[in-house]
């Protein structure tokens, strides 16, 4: 206290000094420094000040007060009434309360420094050996719009890839659809366990040594034939010398970024689809080129990078490559490294081809292998560029550098992603469009059509394709009809609006909005899997401009027709728990009679009749529902979401709510002793039966999602499971 207030008449004076000029001596006691606009965490130019004067400080009483407080005027912002100060250095905060507790100012802040915006990633590699190129096409200004989305995939059409890189694995594709090393093509795509792509070549090493096969995987893992088997096929001089050529290409398009390892992609999230079509010494068929192809039209890819080359071009792959871009594919291909003609397959119209610039030191010089002539559309970095890697024979995960379009040509693709992730509409002439717009000039560098549209700058791609995008739209209604759910919403007029849900976690449809900003959408029920019980919808807007942010998720609980036929019938609630006159009001009125059994007693509902009444029916509750003479007729319920009971010694009445399976499927998924499962059969009216020590065989071979059975337990208890 005391050190305070010897501290005060110091102060005292230069505030009413300062406050004499405008008030006539008065101190302004009822007007304290407001708190600083900040947690002080930003940092700001020491000695400056930007304050706004109030309108009685004519020019002459600014500079008799700040003559006093030893501050300079720098400059002054006519427009805004801003004006620069300069302050003693060490003063900033201290000048700033004395000006606001003089009534000197109604504004007075720090100087506050500011960055472009951008996002620089925490890889280590990053700030030592990517930076530069990544700074030159304005990679942390397009990390700062979007770093990619999962759901852009990217069929990878190249040697093996490392899937399990430390830097790749959480980018790879994944089929969904199949189920991982159960011999069947359980998604119907031709391929047998197709889990993250496929293997158009096999063990074939190169020219000379065999046929080429084809397998399920992809990948460049120890003991695999993709890492080469240390003998010079194509005698170049290096033996297995394009082992890394995969991984390579897919962690410039896709290494993880900003995950504290290795290095950076061009695109941070993306899924890569692996489609291994060369050798461990390089060398490929165009057979694998087209089956590659097709692969990647048929299971959803949305770009495929080619860094492949070859002199001429058979009719049949140049076929695939069109079936390809017909089908909404955007290709990339590298321009090949012959030094003169653009080779095949970034040749051809439908290839985005891409050329190679010479690096940090000459981004303006074409390399002696880049090609030249119009076909280059973009240049790349092309020289020693670092990227994962793997090593031959003892398939360790690595990084290492590479030279050649071939690693030119992925730049494009990851900014192609971005681009996508943006706006998933845009086509492959809306790409080139973008792409060229947001390229550098270049000069010709004495190789006229070396430049193409110039080189790559995503930065300014995605800064302007953000700037034209559209607001966000909004689902303003969604109801359950019959098949199909009935959405209504609002966007920007005449924009694309793609609508995705979540689960299955995909576009699921699109449409256009309106003249007047609406949209409707019908989205069929058979479109979501039927053990699903809610799912959340979002929409995307899209443009010219690009693509708007998702809009605020609107979860809709889907329905389950329960067929109610004459005589008993074993049901289960699947809605929300609530008051058993609630539930029951919306049976069909053929319905008599109505069971529940909570822990070992029976309740009775009649409907209709308010004597005999259910309290409560859980969801998930089995019901013995007795119908009088009707055709079968459904019971609509909406789904809640479950937890599913634990059994206990005895007999208990519960709900299978996994996915249709066999009882002895079901039964490996529990620690419970459970020796019988008997469900009903309602078109029979008789029980069907699967009792685990029985030599018979079972009457009861599967149980359907949601379905309603006696459960017998002996000896110990525990979970039902759920599937």
């Amino acid at each position: 206290m005391l050190r305070r207030r010897s501290l005060f008449p110091a102060l005292w004076v230069a505030l009413v000094l300062a406050g004499a000029v405008l008030t006539g001596g008065g101190l302004r006691a009822d007007a304290p420094a407001p708190p600083p606009p900040s947690s002080g965490a930003e940092s700001f130019l020491d000695g400056e000040l930007l304050v706004r004067f109030k309108t009685a400080a004519t020019p002459d009483l600014r500079v008799a007060a700040l003559d006093r407080l030893d501050v300079q005027i720098l400059d002054e912002y006519p427009l805004t009434g801003i004006t620069r100060l300069r302050v003693p250095l060490g003063t900033v905060e201290e000048t700033r309360h004395r000006l606001l507790a003089a009534g000197l100012v109604d504004l007075a802040e720090p100087n506050y420094s500011l960055r472009l915006a951008q996002v620089v990633p925490d890889d280590p590699q990053y700030a030592t050996d990517q930076a530069w190129f990544y700074d030159l096409m304005g990679g942390p200004e397009a990390w700062a719009v979007t770093t990619g989305r999962p759901d852009v995939v990217v069929a990878l059409i190249d040697g093996a890839v490392d899937l399990d890189h430390p830097d790749l694995a959480s980018n790879i594709w994944t089929n969904l659809g199949e189920v991982p090393g159960n011999g069947l093509d359980d998604d119907g795509n031709g391929f047998v366990d197709d889990i993250n792509g496929y293997d158009f070549i096999s063990d074939w090493q190169g020219s000379g040594s065999g046929r080429p096969g084809q397998d399920n995987d992809p990948d460049a893992k120890p003991g695999d034939s993709a890492l080469g088997d240390g003998e010079d096929q194509d005698q170049d001089g290096v033996p297995d010398g394009a082992v890394g050529h995969g991984t390579q290409v897919a962690g410039i398009i896709a290494a993880v970024g900003n995950n504290q390892f290795g290095i950076a992609g061009a695109a941070w999230q993306v899924s890569i689809m692996a489609l291994r079509v060369t050798s461990p010494e390089g060398d490929g068929l165009f057979s694998g080129l087209v089956a590659a192809l097709e692969y990647a039209i048929a299971n959803g890819a949305d770009i495929v990078n080619i860094s492949l080359a070859a002199s001429v071009l058979p009719q049949s792959a140049q076929i695939a490559v069109e079936a390809a871009a017909a089908a909404g594919l955007i290709l990339v291909g590298a321009a090949g490294n012959t030094g003169f003609d653009v080779t095949f397959p970034a040749a051809l119209p439908d290839v985005i081809a891409v050329g190679s610039h010479d690096g940090e030191q000459a981004p303006d010089v074409r390399p002696l292998f880049s090609p030249i002539g119009p076909e280059v559309e973009f240049v790349a970095l092309g020289v020693d560029v670092l990227s994962t890697s793997v090593q031959a024979l003892t398939g360790e995960p690595t990084f290492d550098t590479g030279t050649g379009t071939s690693f030119s040509a992925p730049f494009v693709t990851g900014a192609v992603v971005l681009i996508r992730a943006l706006d998933p509409a845009a086509s492959s002439d809306d790409v080139r469009r973008l792409l060229s717009d947001g390229a550098v000039d270049l000069p010709d560098a004495g190789a006229p059509g070396w430049d193409g549209s110039g080189r790559l700058h995503f930065g300014a791609t995605l800064t302007a394709l953000q700037a034209g995008a559209p607001a966000p739209p909004a689902i303003t209604q969604a109801l359950v009809a019959v098949t199909a759910i009935e959405l209504e919403g609002t966007a920007a007029v005449g924009s694309a609006v793609a609508v995705s849900a979540d689960p299955p976690g995909e576009q699921i449809a699109t449409v256009q909005a309106d003249a007047t900003g609406h949209f409707t959408l019908r989205v069929l029920l058979q479109r979501f899997d039927g053990t699903v019980a809610q799912v959340a919808l979002t929409a995307v807007a899209t443009s010219a401009g690009g693509a708007s942010r998702p809009s605020t998720p609107l979860t809709v609980a889907l329905p389950r027709d329960v067929v109610l036929r004459p005589g008993w019938n074993l049901v289960s609630w699947a809605g929300p728990t609530g008051p058993g006159d609630v539930v029951l009001a919306d049976l069909p009125p053929a319905a008599r009679r109505v069971f529940a059994r909570n822990g070992e007693a029976w309740e009775l509902a009649v409907p209709g009749d308010p004597l005999f009444t259910i309290d409560e029916i859980r969801t998930g509750q089995g019901l013995w529902i007795f119908m009088g003479r009707t055709p079968p007729v459904p019971w609509r319920q909406f789904r809640a979401l479950f937890q599913a009971p634990t059994l206990q010694p005895g007999w208990q009445l519960v709900v299978w709510a996994g996915p249709t399976t066999d009882p002895q499927t079901a039964l490996t998924q529990t620690t419970a002793e459970i020796v019988a499962v008997y469900a009903w059969a309602e078109e029979r009216q008789r029980f069907r039966a699967y009792i685990s020590r029985s030599p018979l065989p079972p009457t009861l071979t599967e149980l359907p999602h949601f379905e309603a059975v006696w459960v017998l337990v002996e000896g110990r208890g525990g979970p039902w499971p759920q599937g």
